[in-house]
């Protein structure tokens, strides 16, 4: 699977993205920097959400593996953001990392691994363009099956996230 090129520019994420069957980018523009992007977008976790993973822990069962826990609502201060690989950002583990550059992580279960990136592009007029890479990688011929049922709603928590993160830029006058 082909990067965009803009993401291409970090090899890293190239490298991490390079075997995954799933890819998606949503592109969106903001003064905020990248620790504060990332941090909004990894803090929002409103209810409707967490229903759907309480409905995803039974789907998955249904398929033959678990669901752990229910991912619970994480208040990520834009400092307490971290880069270094094997730290957590919300549920999510750092694969790599790189100040005001990118952000990868990592979530993976016994059927599915999700990525989820954050790459700032400088912009003009103080804007940054930030990508928000998710991709999926499946691990059992049952991922296939349920991502293809989650894809609507994969959409609209990325959508959703991102306007969330636009919000608190608002919020705060940025």
């Amino acid at each position: 699977m082909s990067l965009p090129d803009t993401l291409s520019l970090v090899p890293v994420l190239a490298e991490h993205m390079a075997a995954v069957d799933y890819l998606h980018v949503k592109t969106v523009e903001s003064p905020q920097t990248l620790r504060e992007f990332a941090a909004a977008c990894l803090s929002y976790m409103p209810g409707w959400m967490r229903y759907l993973y309480r409905v995803r822990g039974w789907f998955v069962r249904l398929l033959g593996t678990r669901q752990e826990e229910v991912p619970c609502k994480k208040d990520i201060a834009p400092e307490q953001l971290l880069f270094r690989p094997g730290d957590m950002g919300a549920f999510f583990t750092v694969l790599d990392g790189e100040e005001e550059r990118f952000w990868i992580g990592e979530a993976r279960d016994g059927m599915i691994a999700g990525h989820l990136a954050f790459v700032r592009e400088p912009g003009p007029d103080g804007l940054n363009r930030f990508h928000l890479v998710t991709a999926a990688t499946y691990l059992r011929w049952q991922a296939r099956i349920y991502f293809t049922v989650i894809r609507p709603f994969h959409h609209l928590v990325v959508h959703t996230m991102a306007r969330h993160a636009l919000a608190e830029a608002k919020r705060r006058g940025a």
